[in-house]
């Protein structure tokens, strides 16, 4: 395949091959949605690492090659988004974990066909810029209608009541006094 690339935030960059094996998990999962419609990261790590695990893929997943392509795909309206907020896992003092919740988002039937039936030499493509033969990953700037994922937070997970911050607030005490 091309070696072109575009970067990431960090020092990692999207390649063709990348797109390929994002296209064809999304494929995957879009046809086997989880029963409440999420799409956890955690699962397209799991699947994503499996396949090169197996020698099948060159690749290990990234989770910032991944945020790229993903958003690229929701820039172009390629994602079906119902449910953009997600919640982190967290454990309360008690020691019980309390399980997160993923975004719900899935190909959208216009991507499914692309992928079923191919893009045809001179149309439009998701990966191929206008010139048809020169594939772009030049990233446009991000429209304001464009889906991402948002973090949200809940407030009682966050709150600490009093008692509870009492415990970290009395050693800051102490070791003000030994520096002292």
């Amino acid at each position: 395949m091309s070696g072109l690339c575009i970067s990431t935030s960090g020092q990692t960059v999207v390649r063709v091959e990348d797109f390929a094996v994002f296209l064809m998990i999304l494929k995957f999962f879009s046809a086997n949605i989880n029963e409440d419609g999420s799409l956890p990261v955690a699962r397209w790590r799991r699947l994503w690492n499996s396949l090169f695990r197996c020698g099948d893929i060159d690749r290990a997943f990234c989770t910032q090659r991944f945020s790229v392509i993903r958003n690229h795909l929701s820039e172009l309206g390629l994602l079906a988004w119902q449910e953009q907020k997600y919640y982190l896992g967290w454990t309360d003092l008690n020691g019980e974990y309390h399980k997160g919740k993923a975004c719900k988002w899935k190909a959208t039937e216009t991507l499914m066909e692309m992928l079923e039936t191919g893009v045809k030499e001179g149309e439009a493509s998701f990966v191929r810029s206008a010139s048809k033969s020169q594939p772009s990953f030049e990233s446009k700037e991000p429209s304001e209608e464009a889906v991402r994922p948002i973090l949200a937070i809940g407030e009682d997970k966050w709150r600490l009541n009093p008692e509870e911050i009492a415990r970290f607030i009395t050693p800051i005490h102490e070791m003000i006094g030994l520096a002292a």
